[in-house]
C-alpha cells in the first residue's frame, strides 16, 4: 500500500492598490523556481490551529510585520483539498489540505511597505 502524508497549508492573500491597480505581494522561490501566496505548512507549534500557522508564517516571511499591529486575518476559504500528489521534498505522495486567508490593515499600511526588504 502506498503512504499518503497529510499536510494542512495556510496561505496569506495580500492585496494592494495603487493608483487604481491592484498588486500582490507574494514570495518567490527560486529553489522550486515558483511565485506563491505568503504562507506554508501548519506545524506542531501551532496547536493545530490554521490560522496562528498562516499568522505564523506571516510573519516568519513579512519581518515588517512584527511590529506593525494594525492589522487582522480573515477566512476567505474554508478548507480546499488537494491531491495527493508526489511531493519532492517529501519524498512521496501528500494530501494537502488548503486555506487562504487575507490580510486586512486596520491602518495605514505606509510604514510597513517602506520596510519591506528584499528578503520578503
Amino acid at each position: 500500500m502506498i503512504q499518503v502524508k497529510l499536510s494542512r497549508c495556510a496561505f496569506v492573500v495580500i492585496k494592494l492598490q495603487f493608483e487604481g491597480e491592484s498588486y500582490y505581494l507574494m514570495r518567490q522561490d527560486l529553489d522550486w523556481k515558483d511565485v506563491t501566496f505568503i504562507g506554508g505548512h501548519v506545524s506542531k507549534k501551532d496547536n493545530g490551529y490554521i490560522i496562528r500557522g498562516a499568522r505564523r508564517e506571516l510573519l516568519e516571511e513579512v519581518p515588517a510585520l512584527r511590529t506593525f499591529k494594525y492589522f487582522e486575518l480573515r477566512s476567505l476559504t474554508d478548507n480546499i483539498p488537494h491531491g495527493p500528489v508526489y511531493s519532492p521534498s517529501a519524498g512521496c505522495q501528500v494530501k494537502y489540505n488548503l486555506r487562504f486567508f487575507l490580510l486586512k490593515f486596520t491602518a495605514s499600511p505606509k510604514p510597513v511597505l517602506e520596510s519591506i526588504g528584499i528578503r520578503s
